[in-house]
Formats: C-alpha cells, structure tokens, sequence
C-alpha cells in the first residue's frame, strides 16, 4: 500500500483503496485506480504515450486508449459505440487474462451516469452490464 500512495502521489491523481476479494482464485488487494476523465486524459494517457509500456501490455494500452477516445467527451453512447467498447474490451489481456467486463464508476459519477446510460446499455444487447455504467480507468494491484 505504501508503494501505491507513493504512485498516487506521483500522479497527483486517483485513489487507492483495499479490495476484499470473495473469489476462490483471487486474494485481497490494495488498488490504485484513476477513473477521472480528466485525469485519465490529462494525466494518464501523456505519461504512456511519452513512456510506452513494454512488451504485450503496450498493445492493451493502445486498446485501452481507444476506448478512451470513445468516451471521451460522450455523456451518451450510442449502441454502435458500445458495441465497438465491447469488442476493443475483449482483446485485452489476452494471453494474460480476459477482461470480462468493464469496471464500473462509484460514488456520485456512477449515479449520474447510470441514469443517462442504462437504457443504452440494454439497447445494445448486453454487451455491457445493465447493472453498471462503464467506464475507463486505470487498475494496479499488488497482494496485501
């Protein structure tokens, strides 16, 4: 946990926080998540295009930035764009592990944004959880 302060303090952004884990191939971790548009566009996304990432999380970063530019200034999405959300999604991580769904927004951003896009959510064949608005951000764990 020290050392993601540490990073949440080099950013001058997002939040870390301990994740109780129920699942019986996961542990409890501590988090560190960015999910701040304007963090993410501001913050983010200029340190990775000026440090690329090495190796295969590179090309989840570029898949990962696309989704970013999706959403970026959309308070709606259109099915079409989900349905795009949802393909870039599932060629992340592969060979690592797949991202299932995307995480969802908490606090008041999930209610606000809940309210506008469940509908579309729906629309779209549930490609994304009716439950949960999505949104973009940024996840490093490290075992408690």
């Amino acid at each position: 946990m020290e050392l993601l302060n540490k990073v949440k303090e080099s950013f001058g952004c997002g939040a870390v926080y301990h994740q109780s884990e129920s699942r019986a191939n996961h542990s409890e971790c501590f988090r560190f998540e960015i999910n701040s548009r304007r963090d993410i566009f501001n913050t983010l996304i200029p340190l990775f295009d000026k440090y690329p990432l090495q190796g295969p999380k590179q090309n989840d970063y570029l898949l990962f930035r696309q989704v970013a530019e999706i959403v970026r200034d959309k308070s709606r999405l259109t099915a079409t764009q989900i349905a795009k959300i949802g393909k870039l999604k599932r060629k992340m991580n592969l060979g690592v592990r797949r991202v299932w769904k995307i995480r969802s927004l908490g606090g008041n951003a999930k209610k606000r944004y809940l309210s506008q896009s469940a509908r579309q959510v729906r629309k779209a064949g549930n490609i994304l959880s009716a439950q949960q608005g999505t949104t973009v951000g940024s996840v490093i764990r490290t075992k408690s």
